[in-house]
């Protein structure tokens, strides 16, 4: 017999449910590691022996597992178990049960309701063709508007970035710095929930015998929570459903904007530092430093902050590690294990977690384009017409493709010659512009404008 409300009543229980089990799970997490970061060994370990700094570090785990299962025992109980079914958990990260719900509210009339759980559904399943035609359906019937498209899980990450590029488009400065700082504030805590809730994600993949070794076990353990982690990043890095490449460093890519604007060089320059950190070969961010350098005189500004500087270790060793695993155990055709290379026991290279800025920024300073080479290209987009000139053309683009890579170590495509500003752009991520208008030639462009003709190129920083 068909129920619609009590289909609503029972899904609604189960997100309830559910949001209960990762409140609750990062709440033990959170207490128990707590109660221990304190935790001081009375010896001075460096003078222990291997095996006893072992049994010393599994004593303080046996210690976080036991606070653990005191407090899970505690706050999941027979009305609100744990949930234990992978599978399960996975549909409701999917946002599956919004897929039945719009369809249970459209049928007891609640439009609103049904258009809300369908977006909500789209957002994170934007290919789902069902729930396209679903919506819109609902779309076309009496009685709806644009306000019922409201996606539910919205965070509060998403709507402080998209205040603040609304910001940013309005040039309303102090309100773009306002969305952004609390857009970054929120994007660290919700990556820290999101690392919580790998703690349990395992897989036993190394596992080939019925008797491992138990460095083995706990290794096979370890790389399933680590790429959980890891990938904590791009998990937060759509903005009502879509994707935003180098989603942290595009927050300060605006930044740095805003507070010059607002004559905070200060945090500019510290912005600046993080985006580059972030995104060592982007070279917009390259020649705003120059700019900045230049302005105000003080290359000790160039400081990326204490929370951006532990992320990106943080995220450098994980790379190194996975990286390690996915190198070396990889089975053959054969079953066998990569020859065996001397960096299968050399520690990782703490040198890589200084991040020095060696690039030379003096580089920058030269003209990319001279006067004659704007012309031509001007020519080249008035008179694209014949066989011989495209090939020219192209030559030459790839010349300055070349002088960028060498100038900014960065690889770039050509995007195109226009003199539009209103121009679709073929990147997928970043683009910049070059003016090659003879009065502006070779410098480099926030926009497309009315009255600029340039040159773009695509890159992925």
């Amino acid at each position: 017999m068909e129920n619609w409300s009590e289909c609503i009543a029972f899904l609604l229980r189960a997100l309830d449910d559910f949001n209960y089990f990762i409140e609750e799970n990062i709440w033990c997490r959170t207490k128990c590691l707590m109660k221990l970061a304190s935790q001081q060994t009375s010896s001075n370990t460096d003078e222990l022996s291997r095996e006893i700094k072992e049994t010393i570090q599994m004593y303080t785990a046996a210690q976080h597992s036991l606070c653990l299962l005191r407090c899970k025992k505690e706050r999941f109980t027979s009305r609100r178990p744990s949930l234990k079914n992978r599978a399960v958990l996975d549909e409701f990260q999917n946002r599956k049960p919004y897929h039945y719900l719009q369809f249970c509210y459209w049928k007891i009339g609640d439009l609103a309701s049904a258009v809300r759980s369908a977006y909500t559904y789209l957002t994170a399943n934007p290919t789902d063709q069902q729930t396209i035609e679903n919506l819109s359906f609902y779309m076309q019937q009496n009685g709806f508007n644009h306000n019922m498209l409201i996606d539910s899980l919205q965070m509060k990450l998403e709507r402080n970035y998209m205040g603040g590029v609304l910001a940013y488009n309005d040039e309303d400065w102090p309100q773009c710095v306002h969305y952004f700082e609390n857009s970054l504030d929120e994007f660290f805590v919700e990556e820290k929930r999101c690392r919580l809730m790998c703690e349990d994600m395992m897989t036993w993949e190394l596992i080939d015998s019925p008797n491992p070794e138990y460095i083995v076990v706990a290794t096979s353990a370890y790389i399933s929570m680590l790429r959980c982690k890891h990938n904590c990043t791009e998990k937060l890095s759509k903005v009502n459903g879509r994707f935003i490449p180098n989603f942290l460093s595009s927050i300060f890519d605006y930044l740095q904007f805003c507070y010059y604007k607002m004559n905070r060089g200060r945090n500019a320059c510290e912005s600046v530092a993080n985006s580059l950190l972030l995104q060592p070969n982007n070279p917009i961010m390259r020649r705003n430093r120059v700019f900045y350098s230049k302005n105000y005189g003080n290359n000790e500004l160039f400081k990326p902050s204490k929370i951006i500087l532990e992320y990106q270790k943080r995220l450098t060793v994980q790379r190194i590690y996975l990286d390690f695993i996915e190198r070396k155990f990889n089975y053959s055709e054969e079953g066998e294990y990569p020859n065996e290379e001397a960096d299968d026991y050399t520690a990782i290279n703490l040198q890589n977690l200084l991040f020095i800025d060696t690039f030379d920024y003096s580089a920058i300073e030269k003209q990319l384009l001279s006067d004659q080479e704007c012309d031509f290209l001007f020519i080249c987009y008035i008179f694209n017409s014949s066989k011989s000139q495209r090939k020219l053309q192209q030559l030459f683009i790839n010349e300055i493709r070349e002088r960028i890579k060498q100038t900014y170590l960065t690889e770039v495509a050509f995007d195109a010659l226009s003199c539009s500003s209103h121009r679709n752009t073929n990147c997928k991520q970043k683009k910049f512009l070059i003016s090659i208008d003879k009065s502006y030639c070779g410098a480099f462009l926030k926009e497309l404008q009315s009255n600029r003709c340039t040159i773009s190129f695509c890159f992925n920083a």
